[in-house]
C-alpha cells in the first residue's frame, strides 16, 4: 500500500510537470521582457535626469527635483514589478536576477539628488553675500567659508565627479576662492580712483564705487578671470 502511494505522486507529478515547464516558459519570457524594459528605463533616465548644468545655470532648481521626483517614483514602481518576478523565480525553482541595473540607478539617483542639495546650498550661501555693501564686507571670514565649501565639493563621492553638474559646482567654488583674496586687496588703503579706473579697463565694464557700491558688484566683473592683471592694479 505505501509503494502505491508513492507511485501514485510520481505519477501525479508526472502529469504536472509538462504544465509547470510550459508555465515556467511563459515566466521566463515574462521576465525578459521586463529586464528589456529596465535597460530602456535605465538608459532614459540618463539622458533625462539633471546630469548637466543647465538648470544650475538658470537657477531652475526646481525642474532638477520635479525630474528627479518623477523617476524616483518610477523606479519604486519597477523595484515592486522586480520582487514580484523574483517571488515568481522563488516559487518555481528558477534562476533568480538580481536587476543590478535598477540598484544603480536608484544609487545614481540618491547621488545626484544629494548633489543638488549641494548646489542649491552652495549658491544659497554665494547670493546671501550679495548685498554686503563695500565696507562691511568681511572678506576673511567669506573667504573662510568659500575654503570650507570647497573642501566638501572636493570630499563628494567619486560617482559623481564625472558630471557635468558637478564640475560647474566645483567651478563656481573654485572661481569664488579666486575672487575673494582680490576683493580683499581691492579693499586696500593704497587703491585710488585710477585703480579702479584701470580696473574697469581690465575688465571692460563700467560701474560706479558709491554709497551703494556691494559684493554682487564685484562679482558681476567676473574678477577670477582676470586674476593676475588685478593683482597687478593692486600692487
Amino acid at each position: 500500500e505505501e509503494v502505491l502511494k508513492i507511485r501514485l505522486a510520481f505519477d501525479e507529478k508526472e502529469k504536472i510537470l509538462p504544465l509547470q515547464s510550459e508555465e515556467v516558459l511563459k515566466i521566463r519570457n515574462r521576465i525578459d521582457n521586463f529586464a528589456e524594459e529596465l535597460r530602456n528605463f535605465c538608459m532614459e533616465f540618463r539622458q533625462e535626469c539633471p546630469f548637466d548644468a543647465k538648470n544650475a545655470i538658470s537657477g531652475e532648481y526646481d525642474k532638477s527635483y520635479e525630474t528627479m521626483n518623477k523617476y524616483y517614483e518610477r523606479t519604486l514602481e519597477i523595484r515592486v514589478m522586480a520582487n514580484e518576478y523574483n517571488d515568481l523565480e522563488l516559487l518555481f525553482d528558477m534562476q533568480m536576477s538580481n536587476y543590478r541595473e535598477l540598484r544603480e540607478s536608484v544609487e545614481e539617483l540618491v547621488a545626484l539628488k544629494n548633489l543638488w542639495d549641494g548646489v542649491v546650498l552652495v549658491k544659497g550661501i554665494f547670493e546671501s553675500w550679495d548685498d554686503i555693501l563695500w565696507d562691511k564686507i568681511d572678506t576673511e571670514s567669506l573667504l573662510a567659508t568659500a575654503r570650507d565649501i570647497q573642501n566638501q565639493v572636493k570630499n563628494m563621492p567619486k560617482s559623481v565627479r564625472s558630471w557635468a553638474v558637478y564640475r560647474w559646482l566645483q567651478d563656481e567654488v573654485k572661481n569664488m576662492a579666486t575672487v575673494l583674496p582680490l576683493v580683499n586687496d581691492l579693499h586696500g588703503e593704497t587703491m585710488r580712483d585710477r585703480h579702479w579706473t584701470q580696473l574697469m579697463t581690465v575688465t571692460k565694464q563700467t560701474f560706479e564705487k558709491g554709497a551703494e557700491f556691494r559684493f554682487k558688484d564685484l562679482t558681476a566683473l567676473r574678477l577670477h578671470e582676470f586674476a593676475e592683471e588685478v593683482s597687478e592694479i593692486v600692487d
